[in-house]
């Protein structure tokens, strides 16, 4: 899972990607794929030091990005899922905190000499592929987070998670919410849910690729999710083509009396 501080910006210097954006996701899961063929010793003896785990991964990123790797417990982290990435600003500069809890093998004091099992190579490659997507999608990490930053509770609440399935009362929920904001923000905040659930279903296949995994995608119902929001924004980007058209032919109006 990953989390943006509101005003986070990702400079243009930080992309590695071009194109569009499937094939910017395309050139996040190579990415990942790169570390694991980088680190593939290292996690078939058990277990890859933080200091190699980062050297791996910042050599597939561009310089001036800072990684930190955290050990905290998941109480400290506040989130309520296995791993999380934050992308936060430090002196102008994108700084990643990759945190994974409670199954970091620990070793004399906290995250010093700390290694990651192997058992958690599917949460590893999870989290990495949120940092290469970010990476290759400046703008529209920015962008996107913006809007959900302050709507982050709706949106785990009916969207995110194998709880948040597809219901009439989370559906009830979600448009009640919508009701309070303009067009633009509707369509703004619906566009901003739908690239995250995007990047959450290839993360989590991601995961199954690199580890199986007890749970089954499916049951996180991504895709139904996301063809639900597709349907919206085409109903929102309709009402507003049609009030901008409105707009026009009353000044036209106006302007020809």
């Amino acid at each position: 899972m990953a989390k943006v501080n509101p005003t986070a910006k990702l400079p243009l210097k930080t992309f590695i990607g071009k194109g569009s954006y499937d094939k910017r996701l395309m050139y996040a899961k190579k990415l990942n794929a790169d570390f694991f063929k980088l680190t593939n010793d290292e996690f078939k003896k058990g277990s890859i030091s933080i200091i190699d785990y980062k050297k791996a991964l910042m050599s597939l990123l561009p310089p001036n990005i800072k990684l930190h790797v955290s050990c905290i417990s998941k109480t400290e982290m506040g989130c309520g899922t296995k791993a999380c990435v934050s992308h936060s600003l430090t002196n102008d500069e994108v700084k990643f905190s990759t945190v994974y809890f409670p199954y970091m093998i620990h070793h004399g004091k906290k995250n010093k000499n700390a290694r990651i099992s192997t058992n958690i190579k599917g949460t590893v490659a999870h989290e990495n592929f949120h940092i290469f997507a970010s990476l290759c999608n400046p703008k529209h990490e920015a962008r996107s987070n913006s809007f959900l930053y302050n709507d982050f509770e709706i949106y785990e609440q009916c969207l995110y998670g194998p709880n948040a399935r597809i219901t009439p009362s989370r559906i009830k929920i979600f448009l009640k919410h919508l009701k309070s904001k303009t067009i633009e923000e509707k369509i703004n905040f619906l566009q901003a849910c739908r690239y995250h659930l995007i990047e959450e279903n290839i993360a989590y296949s991601e995961e199954t690729k690199y580890q199986y995994v007890k749970y089954n995608i499916p049951e996180y119902s991504f895709v139904e999710k996301i063809l639900v929001l597709e349907k919206l924004l085409a109903y929102y980007i309709r009402k507003a083509r049609n009030q901008h058209k409105k707009l026009i032919d009353n000044a036209n109006k106006s302007y020809s009396s």
